[in-house]
């Protein structure tokens, strides 16, 4: 049978977008609250008679969710929505359409489950809200004690604010209530170490972490270098904060691959992740053990401002430090070739690059590497219990000395393969199969210095009391060999 009449099956989808949300229209998010109090307003082509919709996608922090889905009137070219009661965070408002063929198509691409995908770069919409109710933002580089300060508030209510050391429960400078968008206030002075920085509304808080260098360093000459410096990852930190930056509403993170501003608020409660499990209980071991070193942060290694390298005997990155620029790794080979101790607590830590383009944003992060960029082979996190023994201690380093030898209660490690170029000098391995045992805590020789690794994510928490003298036995003996 010949059928005269041709069909044609139309599967191509829709493609609605939205133009520009409101009321501001400036570049990156729409901020809610805004000054004049007025709702979001989101501008598209004028929606078709098929079923449109209006959507909006809680993106960040946590994981990503629908939190709105409602109808839209035929032939609509805005709509409106109160973000009144959401939780801060990024935001997401996409459009959607049905075609006369049936085929829906949404402003953003989604999966399976009709969620947005984040992970393909910047999103084809214009779509992007943040709800911050407050928020602060501190310098990126280590201020010298007793210099000015400026700290950023994003805040349409009267806030109080307090400076106080980690660790410590009495501020040392206080003030407010005030409005303003900025605070100076004189750096703490006497030895050096992170300090807290507080802003709170009658029903919000935020506190974020800036680094203060002593005045009179402890470090010594290049020469006869002494003393430690300790290096915040601050390139990281920013990596991994959830926050959209140039207002597609999905988040701005190295993570996801995107570039990300290295000088802006931090989401949550102010803390960058990861800081309360690793580089707080770290510094606090230290202030308490009452060990004193300089204090600096990726950022400015990679800007040759504020302590350098050259002049310490040994470095200490106290957490992930996932990302850095070649040249902060370049130098870090050359302190170590040189001589040099560095320790690195952190895990998944020294294996991506990332760039510092001229916005002043995190930009081109690398895929993670096999190796660290010393040369060692590092296999991703295990998360199974096991405890760890001594297989061997170099006696020149003796890196287990003054400890039991044995740890205990380990529920996840970082296996070390392969040193590279470099020297095995200590090590302690799993002991839940005798067999296979697995290389975590590690001392090697590189030229003439040495690079040790602990390859615990917990490991910072275990010195936050004394009920593992295992732990704090192994971080002394370090910082003994640091300091040197």
């Amino acid at each position: 049978i010949l059928y005269t009449t041709s069909i044609v099956k139309d599967t191509t989808p829709p493609r609605p977008r939205i133009g520009s949300i409101g009321p501001s229209r400036a570049y990156g998010p729409e901020i809610w609250p805004n000054p004049d109090g007025k709702p979001i307003t989101a501008n598209f082509a004028p929606a078709p008679r098929y079923q449109p919709k209006a959507l909006v996608f809680r993106t960040a922090p946590g994981r990503v969710r629908q939190v709105l889905e409602q109808d839209l009137e035929p032939g609509a070219t805005s709509w409106t929505w109160n973000p009144a009661g959401r939780s801060p965070g990024a935001y997401l408002v996409a459009v959607q359409w049905r075609d006369p063929a049936g085929n829906i198509g949404t402003s953003v691409p989604l999966d399976r489950d009709g969620l947005p995908v984040l992970d393909r770069g910047k999103l084809p919409s214009r779509g992007g809200v943040t709800v911050r109710y407050l928020g602060a933002r501190a310098p990126v580089t280590p201020v010298k004690a007793r210099d000015d300060v400026e700290l950023r508030v994003d805040s349409l209510a009267r806030y109080s604010w307090s400076v106080r050391r980690l660790g410590a429960g009495r501020p040392v400078n206080r003030g407010g209530p005030k409005r303003g968008d900025t605070v100076r206030v004189g750096a703490p002075g006497g030895v050096s170490g992170v300090y807290l920085f507080e802003a709170r509304t009658r029903a919000r808080r935020t506190t974020v972490p800036f680094a203060v260098q002593a005045r009179r360093p402890v470090a010594g000459t290049a020469a006869a270098p002494r003393g430690v410096l300790v290096v915040l990852p601050v390139m990281t930190w920013q990596g991994r904060n959830p926050v959209d930056d140039d207002g597609d509403g999905a988040p701005n993170t190295l993570t996801l691959g995107t570039p990300s501003k290295l000088y802006r608020d931090y989401a949550g409660d102010g803390l960058p992740q990861g800081f309360t499990d690793n580089e707080a209980p770290t510094l606090l071991w230290l202030d308490r053990n009452r060990r004193r070193y300089d204090l600096t942060t990726d950022a400015a290694l990679l800007a040759r401002s504020g302590p350098a390298l050259a002049g310490h005997a040994g470095v200490l990155i106290p957490g992930d430090a996932r990302w850095l620029p070649v040249a902060v790794r370049r130098q870090l080979r050359t302190f170590v070739r040189r001589g040099g101790t560095v320790v690195s607590l952190g895990t998944d830590s020294l294996r991506r690059t990332v760039t510092l383009d001229g916005k002043g944003r995190l930009a081109k992060p690398s895929p993670e590497r096999v190796t660290d960029l010393f040369g060692a082979r590092i296999r991703d996190v295990v998360r199974e219990p096991t405890a760890l023994s001594v297989y061997r201690d170099d006696p020149a380093t003796q890196l287990f000395q003054g400890g039991s030898g044995a740890f205990p209660g380990v529920d996840a490690f970082e296996e070390t393969v392969s040193l590279g170029d470099g020297k095995l000098l200590s090590s302690a391995v799993t002991t839940k199969d005798p067999a296979n045992p697995r290389q975590v805590i590690v001392a090697a020789r590189y030229g003439k210095g040495r690079v040790i690794r602990t390859g615990l994510p917990g490991f910072p928490r275990r010195l936050a009391t004394n009920d593992d003298p295992a732990f704090s036995a192994l971080m002394a003996r370090m910082w003994t060999l640091l300091s040197r």
